[in-house]
């Protein structure tokens, strides 16, 4: 289902920018130029994000007296993230509005590019929030679905789980993509705060009013909360944040989890702390890479697979067969779990779309996706598909943006194909307005009329 973001601002001009920017993202957008308008959107309820302007003409209440009410309800919207904009801002304001209980606060004008980032990062915010209320109405221990057959990671799990009755600060360490958040939840699953609430913060995106909100807002008290990627701190931020741990002596502050990656030294090439270390690893845990956990890779394909049918609506359980799990088990993850998860998930997507759920995927196409690597692709393969074939290793050498664009325009490529050119079908099959798509697709240059003319031939020949 698609994330429900409300716009909230006096300019037409504005709101309607806004708009098609969240709509070319598959966001769907709903528009406010009052309070009293915005209040009975929100009212009518499924709303995901509202991206609120301080300053609003011919208005009831501002958007800062929005924002307070929507805070001090306490009832089912209050937990909605409110991301605050304004043309006229400055430091004291955007801290105000954070400490009444704002994500963030930007300035117009905006970059696309941080305003869609942000988005991104409060909605992941504001679910987060509303699995732990979840977490927090069920009566007992909170559940937690840790399966593995690893003896290096059981052994990590049992020390844990030996230790769940203190709330001394944890440092947990690991390569890139060996799972840090995830364990940072298992940890606070096992804890005596496991029915309170858990929060995740970003430690590069962190400012010096957010880390002085985690220790004096009531809100955070009893609390746990994760920093991550906390070696990515400013070393004025983690100057702050070394004065907090270190003074820190009531029990209802929150307690503190950190995750860092596991190629830190302490030298003079290091610009992390070694006090800080030393302050937030009171326990020390370190993730096995997915090489020393290979006897998982198994079910971590099944489960990888199964999670992307779902998401795609799809029907079909999509089978790898036991040569591609022995050709996926011998090779080398780079970015362990992440990567191998993308492998997975492009590999399923691939086989839905050409709907070849007929037979089990094999080891042959599996090692079209490591072609760059290998030089060997499976050409005849590719043609038949009809499908450009995707270099897994180079999603690993873009930024996350570019990486998903990438994906995207493969994406698209191939339904366009699918589809023969029908946009509505397309739209349909991809939950996008027609209108968004066409503009998504002119974004991305991708011309769909000369790729549907240049299939009609290679459809005769074959018929």
């Amino acid at each position: 289902m698609r994330d429900h973001i409300l716009v909230i601002d006096d300019e037409a001009d504005i709101r309607d920018v806004l708009g098609d920017i969240l709509e070319d993202e598959n966001y769907n957008v709903l528009k406010a130029a009052h309070s009293e308008q915005a209040l009975s959107l929100i009212n009518e309820g499924n709303i995901s994000l509202i991206i609120l302007d301080i300053w609003l003409e011919n208005s009831d209440m501002d958007g800062i007296e929005i924002l307070k009410t929507l805070k001090s309800a306490k009832g089912e919207h209050s937990d909605i993230p409110v991301l605050m904009i304004s043309g006229h801002g400055n430091v004291e304001m955007a801290v105000n509005a954070m400490r009444l209980g704002a994500y963030d606060f930007i300035e117009k004008p905006f970059k696309i590019e941080h305003m869609l980032l942000t988005v991104e990062r409060a909605l992941e915010q504001g679910w987060l929030k509303q699995e732990n209320i979840k977490l927090k109405d069920k009566v007992g221990a909170v559940s937690f679905d840790y399966k593995t057959k690893s003896s290096n990671l059981n052994a990590l799990l049992k020390e844990i789980q030996e230790n769940a009755v203190s709330d001394a600060r944890v440092l947990i360490k690991g390569e890139v993509g060996t799972g840090k958040s995830k364990l940072a939840r298992f940890i606070h699953s096992q804890s005596n705060r496991a029915q309170k609430q858990l929060y995740f913060f970003k430690a590069a995106d962190m400012s010096e009013a957010m880390i002085h909100s985690v220790f004096r807002d009531s809100e955070f008290e009893d609390t746990t909360v994760v920093f991550e990627h906390v070696d990515e701190l400013s070393s004025d931020l983690q100057g702050i944040l070394l004065k907090y741990v270190s003074e820190a002596k009531t029990a209802t502050l929150p307690r503190i989890l950190s995750t860092m990656s596991l190629d830190w030294r302490n030298d003079e090439q290091n610009t992390f702390s070694s006090a800080l270390k030393d302050r937030l690893g009171v326990f020390e845990y370190t993730l096995p890479s997915l090489a020393d956990r290979v006897e998982d890779i198994p079910d971590l394909i099944k489960e990888f697979s199964t999670e992307t049918c779902k998401a795609m609506n799809s029907e079909f359980g999509i089978q790898f067969g036991s040569d591609a799990v022995l050709f996926l088990e011998g090779q080398e993850w780079k970015a362990n779990i992440r990567q191998l998860k993308s492998a997975i998930e492009w590999l399923t997507i691939n086989h839905i779309v050409f709907k070849d759920v007929s037979r089990p995927i094999v080891a042959k196409d599996v090692q079209n996706i490591f072609a760059k690597d290998t030089g060997e692709t499976d050409t005849s393969q590719a043609s038949n598909q009809n499908a450009t074939t995707y270099h897994m290793s180079e999603w690993f050498d873009l930024s996350l943006r570019d990486a998903r664009e990438q994906f995207e325009k493969e994406y698209l490529t191939m339904l366009i194909k699918k589809f023969r050119g029908n946009i509505s079908q397309m739209a349909h099959h991809v939950d996008m307005e027609r209108t968004a798509l066409h503009r998504k697709l002119k974004a991305m240059g991708i011309r769909y009329d000369d790729l549907v003319a240049a299939q009609q031939p290679m459809e005769q020949a074959a018929g």
